[in-house]
């Protein structure tokens, strides 16, 4: 993340990142005649009911609901069309082996390659989460699997593709540098079919000219808006 502000009657207000101790002592009563419009916040975490979520800790505590404004910078989403996030069971089927089951090959809809974890319960599959998304399935796909994954047989079980990720199959990196993307290819297929030095050379140079590129809007067009100085920042003319 870049910045946090707190807006109130239209002002923004950028919050000053601190550690979590220094929060936690600087503000540390619970007298609610201490809160005001928070000046600072720390990253705190990982969460207990969710690993994979963080929390901000403010000081002081604030004295009332405010809007706020998060700029921050992440990964870029998949560059796999379709891969498959969630699943909803609609059939539970029948004759299962009860127990859970890991990487369970997944079959039927438009895509490939997905596993899932499934539970049987009464000889019921009960539950399915997906494990590895595979590619190129559509919101809607019905999908199985062989009763052979799942104990000593059984049939029927049917579940649905409720989300995908990247069902359009574009990525920031493609939209805007999709010559990092096209050079990047090219050096690892001409790596692997054992090309011409002269040629993966230049395909290697022109993917460093294009990676150059990428890293400067990275480290200097899009870091003089910062609110924060330490960070680095490339001098752009």
């Amino acid at each position: 993340m870049y910045s946090l502000a707190v807006i109130s009657s239209g002002t923004y207000t950028y919050l000053i990142n601190k550690d979590v101790n220094f929060i936690r002592e600087a503000f540390a009563t619970t007298n609610s005649s201490f809160y005001q419009q928070p000046q600072y916040y720390a990253l705190f975490g990982p969460q207990y009911g969710n690993v994979a979520e963080l929390s901000f800790l403010l000081g002081p505590t604030p004295d009332q609901s405010y809007s706020v404004e998060l700029h921050y910078y992440y990964y870029p989403p998949t560059i796999v069309q379709g891969s498959i996030t969630a699943l909803t069971l609609t059939n539970g089927g029948s004759g299962y082996t009860n127990g859970t089951y890991y990487d369970v090959p997944i079959t039927g809809g438009n895509g490939n390659s997905a596993t899932a974890t499934i539970t049987v319960a009464a000889g019921i599959v009960t539950g399915i989460t997906p494990t590895t998304g595979g590619a190129l399935y559509s919101v809607g796909d019905v999908i199985s699997a062989s009763g052979t994954y799942i104990g000593t047989g059984g049939s029927n079980f049917t579940a649905s593709v409720s989300s995908v990720s990247n069902a359009t199959g574009t990525t920031w990196l493609g939209d805007n540098y999709d010559s990092v993307l096209l050079y990047g290819s090219l050096v690892e297929a001409y790596t692997f079919m054992k090309g011409e030095a002269d040629i993966l050379a230049l395909y290697n140079d022109k993917y460093k000219e294009a990676l150059a590129e990428a890293k400067r809007l990275g480290d200097g067009l899009e870091r003089q808006d910062s609110y924060r100085s330490g960070q680095y920042r490339q001098r752009v003319t």
